[in-house]
């Protein structure tokens, strides 16, 4: 049965590198992997070390034109057809980006698609964990549906947890069906993490993984280096790598025990 993983936060909080180093650590080759970058920045393949050569956005453009190759298809089956086109299968996951409509053509037929093709695909996999774009449009839209866990990326700022608090917020408005939720505060100092728990817990978040600022995968970062090539003595991966054992462990479904009393070491 597959088990899907939703990452939702504002922009600076490091949400893609989180979804991309989940990703990598959930990597079983007996269990297949779907990770889908629903951020029309597409940037998610840089932390994985990948290139993507097409995205589900280039399908509006190609279903346009005029092509007698197609010309005796079914409109259903060619949309079908170029979104398999999108997929890019690496040894250890498949990828599939979203991308973005080239002017200012609206998302709807690109998120249509991407919903159209997780309800395909999904049953294939394992785990499919989605990178959503920064903030809560994706909520609205519905991007994200039928959610086993939707983790909210938040940095140590007040700004930072009010932003989580009003995602969560939102997916109880729009009723939303996700099982679970999960704060995630990233970049967190030794010295400032039960304060800042402390805070979110204020604001009502239980569930609650704290994780380490990281110098190391900054640098990464500013040279453009794949993060999930971080040592294994990263202190930023090491947090991922036993949060990704205990889902796992866990068959796929973390308890909050689980999690609230994940902080971080050293």
């Amino acid at each position: 049965m597959t088990y899907t993983i939703a990452v939702a936060g504002k922009g600076g909080t490091g949400k893609t590198t989180f979804t991309g180093l989940l990703i990598d650590s959930l990597i079983n080759e007996k269990e297949a992997l779907l990770a889908v970058d629903a951020d029309p920045s597409m940037n998610l393949n840089e932390v994985l070390g990948i290139s993507v050569v097409s995205s589900i956005a280039d399908i509006r453009e190609e279903a346009l034109k005029r092509n007698p190759k197609f010309d005796s298809m079914p409109k259903d089956r060619l949309i079908e057809y170029l979104l398999h086109q999108t997929l890019i299968e690496t040894d250890s996951f498949d990828l599939l980006a979203m991308g973005r409509p080239e002017g200012k053509r609206c998302y709807c037929f690109v998120n249509n698609l991407l919903r159209r093709h997780l309800d395909v695909l999904s049953e294939q996999y394992k785990y499919v964990v989605i990178d959503n774009e920064a903030g809560m449009e994706h909520l609205s839209r519905m991007t994200t549906r039928d959610v086993d866990l939707l983790i909210i990326i938040s940095d140590p700022s007040k700004r930072g947890l009010l932003t989580a608090k009003r995602i969560h917020s939102l997916v109880i408005e729009l009723n939303i069906p996700i099982k679970k939720q999960l704060l995630v505060i990233n970049k967190l100092r030794k010295e400032n993490t039960e304060k800042i728990i402390t805070n979110a817990r204020t604001l009502g978040f239980n569930n609650i993984l704290a994780l380490p600022q990281d110098d190391q995968a900054t640098i990464y970062d500013e040279e453009g280096t794949p993060l999930v090539d971080l040592p294994e003595t990263s202190p930023l991966k090491m947090a991922i790598v036993d949060f990704a054992k205990q889902i796992q462990n866990e068959n796929n479904t973390p308890s909050e025990q689980m999690v609230n009393s994940n902080i971080p070491r050293g």
